[in-house]
């Protein structure tokens, strides 16, 4: 037989969701860190492209913004 040996860090998300179903009796139940991803946060990629657009379009104007060619939905 071989020997499996866990990588937390891989970008694969398969292997940890695998490790996440074994159940007793049959398997032994995994304990510890199954996946440490560093990426950024949600927050953080947001906050990213909101600059961007900043940056592309300039800050805005919401007085424009709400008092600009409206018009009705029947």
């Amino acid at each position: 037989s071989e020997l499996l040996v866990h990588d937390e860090k891989n970008p694969d998300p398969s292997y940890s969701f695998l490790l996440s179903a074994l159940e007793s009796p049959q398997h032994p139940v995994p304990l510890g860190i199954f996946r440490a991803i560093e990426r950024p946060s949600f927050d953080q990629l947001v906050h990213s492209q909101i600059a961007e657009a900043k940056k592309k379009m300039g800050e805005g104007d919401l007085k424009k913004l709400l008092y600009s060619e409206t018009w009705t939905v029947k």
